[in-house]
């Protein structure tokens, strides 16, 4: 009665990975986390209310 778990096979695992939708959605967020950033600094640039001496 005591089973013993079988391992995952790894090499099916990394098999089934499609690494060019991997890059597409890669590249998707990095122009979105861009978009953001112009934004970000547009909105700043505007006036210095927001922004911190350090």
């Amino acid at each position: 009665m005591n089973k013993k778990k079988k391992k995952p096979d790894y090499v099916s695992i990394w098999a089934t990975i499609d690494f060019d939708t991997i890059k597409q959605r890669i590249n998707h967020v990095t122009h979105q986390i861009d978009r953001v950033l112009q934004k970000y600094e547009s909105s700043t640039s505007t006036g210095d209310s927001g922004k911190r001496n350090n």
